[in-house]
């Protein structure tokens, strides 16, 4: 009977252990599914941070090619007014050429 009984406290003793075994599994799928969560977390977070910081320097390039446009045709309106200019005082010179031709 005693040996019975060891038995049956050893058994007892088992389903405990186990029961123990399959909480700690739990437990553990739980914290790794924290784990998971906090990295998915800190990976959206980094991700949501490097979008907002690649607009910002996104942005910046655009500002420096809107200036560098309006630079451009500024230097090209300067250009083409110049070469009205110089046409203009070439006709002008021809002009005065003939003129002094006739007297």
């Amino acid at each position: 009977m005693k040996d019975l009984m060891h038995a049956h406290f050893q058994y007892a003793i088992f389903l405990e252990n186990q029961r123990k075994q399959a909480l700690l599994k739990e437990e553990e799928k739980k914290g790794g599914l924290k784990r998971v969560e906090q990295r998915n977390s800190k990976s959206l977070h980094e991700q949501l941070a490097e979008q907002a910081q690649l607009e910002t320097v996104q942005m910046g390039e655009q500002e420096t090619a809107r200036q560098l446009i309006l630079e451009a045709t500024k230097k090209l309106s300067e250009v083409v007014q110049g070469t009205e200019q110089s046409t203009r005082c070439k006709g002008c010179t021809a002009a005065k050429c003939r003129l002094l031709e006739v007297d």
